[in-house]
């Protein structure tokens, strides 16, 4: 096996290879140019953003909020993220 799929060198890998993409995304959803290469901190950020977009969905559902009252932030080089419920909706 080699050191890339250790959990040590998969965190490693990611830490070394990361690249801010800035406040908004600008460098991730440049569409001028082919966007980031195929590498590890992006797949990464898609795989957050889905986490992130399926607990809005089951949020939604269970709470019988709006999808769009609910909003979120990724943490990408933490590896994290969060939902909040937005704070000017009709929602009860």
């Amino acid at each position: 096996m080699t050191r890339l799929f250790t959990r040590v060198g998969l965190s490693q890998a990611y830490l070394e290879r990361y690249q801010d993409f800035g406040q908004f995304l600008d460098d991730y959803k440049d569409k001028e140019r082919e966007g980031m290469p195929r590498t590890l901190p992006p797949f990464v950020y898609m795989l957050l953003h889905s986490f992130s977009h399926q607990l809005i969905h089951s949020l939604a559902d269970a709470s019988g909020l709006d999808r769009d009252g609910i909003g979120e932030y990724i943490f990408p080089a933490d590896l994290a993220f969060t939902i909040f419920r937005k704070g000017m909706t009709p929602d009860p």
